[in-house]
């Protein structure tokens, strides 16, 4: 995780080439009302992230956050309050391969509960982002649709 100093430092640097958005990666980095769950060692708070896109805008860049929803989902799932919304957890952790999965990494989008922390985490950024612009990921979901639920769906709709 990068300090605030150096993001500010790397926003410096772009701007001195006339850049215009940061793409600041952030998967599960934001501790928020709807994610409280990391520790301020392995997160930021509003604050901080309020802090650096005021550092950002007075440099004529807007910051653009990139948080994962159903793949990357380690930083979220990996908190036992979250569990319930892995894709794996009926497989006892077995998924596309042989083997357990190394840990927990897909969000299951068929529960319901997932679209709520979702939509209550996006929320929760959205206050604190002023840009136009989310980066939601969605890429390496390796594990979707091996629940019951999400085989349930039509042509995996």
């Amino acid at each position: 995780m990068e300090t605030l100093e150096f993001i500010e430092r790397f926003i410096d640097f772009i701007a001195r080439f006339d850049y215009n958005t940061l793409v600041l990666y952030l998967e599960g980095r934001v501790r928020t009302a709807s994610f409280p769950y990391p520790s301020p060692s392995e997160s930021y708070n509003p604050d901080e992230m309020k802090r650096i896109v005021a550092y950002a805008a007075r440099k004529g860049i807007d910051v653009v956050p990139a948080v994962q929803a159903i793949g990357h989902a380690e930083l979220f799932l990996k908190h036992r309050e979250l569990a319930d919304l892995w894709e794996l957890r009926e497989t006892a952790g077995r998924g596309r391969w042989k083997g357990l999965s190394r840990r927990p990494d897909t969000f299951c989008p068929s529960r319901p509960q997932t679209r709520a922390f979702l939509d209550a985490y996006f929320r929760d950024l959205a206050a604190i982002f002023p840009s136009p612009w989310f980066h939601a990921g969605l890429d390496e979901a390796w594990h979707l649709g091996i629940c019951p639920a999400c085989r349930a769906h039509p042509d995996g709709q």
